[in-house]
Order: structure tokens, then C-alpha cells, then sequence
């Protein structure tokens, strides 16, 4: 009975953790295999900071059952109206977090 249990809260984890995440499209995994962009899904928070630095606001979320905190990430554009993108000068991100790992993100319009 508790191996029962054990297995059906190890699959809800794995469906509940997959439920907000869109799957690629095949061409881009084909032509991009490492992803496109600065951001990839599970990065980790220490290779985010390294490169972009700071976020200009965190606000954490929850914890779920299985003990793992959501938190997001915003990086907010310095600069809009020039010609080029150069990060997250000249766009705003919002980064999602579980744990201490990427599973999406979106830029902000």
C-alpha cells in the first residue's frame, strides 16, 4: 500500500511539474538545439545572475507539497526606443523559478 502511494505522488509530481511548460516546436529543436535567446529552461538562478546580474524585483511564490518555492524574477528594460536589443536594456523580462531552476520565461511587452 505505501509503494502505491509513493508512485502515484512521484507521477503527480512529474505531470504537475510539466503542466506549465509548452513544448518546443520541432523545427527549433532541429535548427536550435541548445535553445534560442538568453534564457533557457533549467538554467540555474547562479548562471542567470552571473550574466544579467540582479533582478530589478523578485517576488516569491508559494511552496508547494513537495517543498519546492516559486519565486519570479523581473528585469525591467533601461532603455526602449533604441534600434537594437541589447538584453534587458531595451527589454523586460519575467523569469519563473522552481526551486532553484527555470522552467519559463517571457518577454514583457
Amino acid at each position: 500500500m505505501g509503494k502505491k502511494i509513493i508512485l502515484l505522488c512521484i507521477s503527480l509530481m512529474v505531470f504537475i511539474g510539466c503542466a506549465e511548460m509548452t513544448p518546443p516546436d520541432p523545427i527549433d529543436i532541429l535548427t536550435h538545439p541548445l535553445g534560442k535567446g538568453f534564457f533557457k529552461a533549467g538554467m540555474d538562478k547562479k548562471e542567470i545572475l552571473n550574466k544579467w546580474g540582479e533582478p530589478d524585483e523578485v517576488i516569491k511564490g508559494e511552496t508547494d507539497m513537495f517543498g519546492m518555492s516559486k519565486e519570479t524574477w523581473l528585469y525591467r528594460a533601461r532603455i526602449k526606443d533604441i534600434p537594437i536589443g541589447v538584453g534587458y536594456l531595451t527589454k523586460s523580462y519575467s523569469l519563473y523559478f522552481e526551486g532553484d531552476h527555470l522552467i519559463r520565461f517571457k518577454e514583457e511587452k
